[in-house]
């Protein structure tokens, strides 16, 4: 993986025109990664599909790819007012349908009385991923180890019904995997929220790794790590569990840009050893 990525990079620096101050490289995925280096000397501002997105200053951005993009087009406008744009293809991803059954039926269709309980929640969620801290790893891309053993039984991108009922499409990988079985920090960084018994994500932490990347960790049958603490690689995070909205005891391991869930599967280091 490391190797594909490099390889990745180096063709798209080649590509962008020598006068440009930027490179754009990354996994051109649907769910992919893409990182933008350019001379913050000379940028006023850069767009992507139209979107202009927050320059920090160091020179060094991450922009997410979602499920549905099909073309990412870049376009750097110079101080000097010149307009330098590049286009790149996104490679279609195919995502299934996945039928879950069995699920609550407060947890398919929540009871009013909850629905505060919930905004509330999933505001504390949004508020955990809105940081910009400095990078914990010295990677172009992050590269995780597996939070935990286990077989996939859910994977990023696809559709979901519960109970036979249309729901959000799935923003994670799911790892089952018997009660109790360890959970460990893939990659290093600051826990950010460490929330017991959610409505829907059960026990759940969150993990800060810098530059607006983000790993979640739900379901848990218990939380070890705090909230405030700097997890190194191996570091105990919780135990696999079934709280929330949950049929069996399973890890759900999610990755954010910010706010927009990416594919786990293309920043794990040992992607082919997964069980499915």
């Amino acid at each position: 993986m490391i190797k594909k990525l490099t390889a990745l990079f180096a063709l798209s620096v080649l590509s962008v025109n020598a006068n440009a101050a930027m490179s754009v490289g990354g996994i051109f995925k649907q769910g992919g990664l893409i990182a933008i280096t350019y001379d913050e000397a000379e940028t006023s501002k850069i767009t992507v599909n139209d979107k202009a997105i927050i320059l920090d200053g160091d020179g060094f951005e991450y922009v997410p790819l979602n499920r549905k993009d099909t073309k990412l087009i870049v376009n750097q406008t110079l101080k000097s007012g010149k307009i330098i744009s590049k286009t790149y293809n996104v490679t279609k991803q195919s995502y299934k349908v996945q039928h879950v059954k069995g699920v609550k039926k407060k947890h398919v269709t929540p009871d009013p009385k909850h629905l505060d309980r919930i905004r509330g929640e999933s505001k504390q969620i949004k508020d955990a991923r809105k940081g910009n801290i400095e990078k914990y790893f010295d990677t172009l891309l992050p590269e995780f180890a597996t939070p935990s053993e286990g077989i996939v039984t859910g994977v990023y991108g696809s559709s979901r019904t519960y109970n036979g009922q249309e729901r959000s499409w799935h923003k994670g990988l799911d790892l089952a995997n018997k009660e109790g079985t360890p959970i460990i920090s893939p990659l290093k960084g600051k826990v950010v929220l460490a929330m017991k018994d959610s409505y829907f994500n059960g026990n759940l932490v969150i993990i800060d790794h810098g530059k607006k990347i983000y790993s979640i960790y739900a379901h848990m049958y218990d939380i070890i790590a705090k909230k405030g603490q700097i997890l190194e690689v191996g570091d105990p995070i919780g135990l696999v569990g079934s709280t929330g909205r949950s049929t069996g005891p399973h890890l759900h391991w999610g990755v954010y840009v910010g706010q927009q869930a990416i594919d786990p599967e293309f920043f794990l280091k040992d992607a082919k050893d997964l069980k499915k």
